[in-house]
């Protein structure tokens, strides 16, 4: 009877923990039609290892779940979940390994499109709007965007030279004071 008294305060610590949680619902999407996220998992034919049917052997396999991270299914998206295709991964590592990433090879390297713009120092939406416009990926990833081209406020967005124009003629006008906080009010 002790035995089985430990072992239900054991269970019931393990069942608070993130690794749990991160198991149990590894468990959920690939084996219960229920699950609203079954059919991108279970429902591909995704399964969990034989070894992982068990939480602590998923947990002596993995580990303790650093801060930050969910488990990810690497280097194959489209693999179970096993020992040798899983890891803790933080949500941009995860954000990278999606099946519907755009992949560009440049210079015989391979990166997601946002790993591109990251590295090129480009808005990622400026990328993907050069790629769609026929773009060749050479000009795309080396030419840098323009700054400063439009001056975006609450509301309204207009060129960066009327801008000018405009606070220079209500300035002269006296119709822009400054206030205390920093801001300029339009009267």
């Amino acid at each position: 009877m002790c035995q089985i008294t430990f072992r239900r305060k054991k269970q019931v610590r393990w069942s608070a923990t993130r690794e749990y949680k991160s198991w149990a619902q590894m468990m959920q999407r690939c084996y219960n039609p229920k699950h609203p996220n079954y059919h991108n998992y279970g429902g591909r034919g995704i399964t969990v290892a034989q070894r992982w049917h068990t939480f602590f052997q998923f947990l002596a396999d993995m580990g303790k779940r650093p801060a930050g991270t969910t488990i990810d299914r690497y280097p194959n998206n489209d693999g179970n979940y096993e020992p040798s295709n899983c890891r803790w991964a933080t949500d941009i590592q995860q954000h990278r390994n999606r099946r519907d990433n755009v992949w560009i090879t440049h210079n015989g390297e391979t990166l997601t499109q946002a790993e591109w713009a990251q590295r090129c120092g480009i808005d990622n939406c400026t990328l993907a709007s050069r790629l769609k416009r026929g773009w060749t990926v050479e000009d795309a990833v080396t030419i840098p965007a323009q700054q400063g081209r439009r001056i975006i406020g609450e509301g309204f967005e207009i060129r960066r030279e009327s801008a000018l124009r405009m606070w220079d003629r209500l300035r002269r006008e006296k119709r822009v004071i400054k206030t205390r906080w920093g801001g300029k009010v339009r009267l």
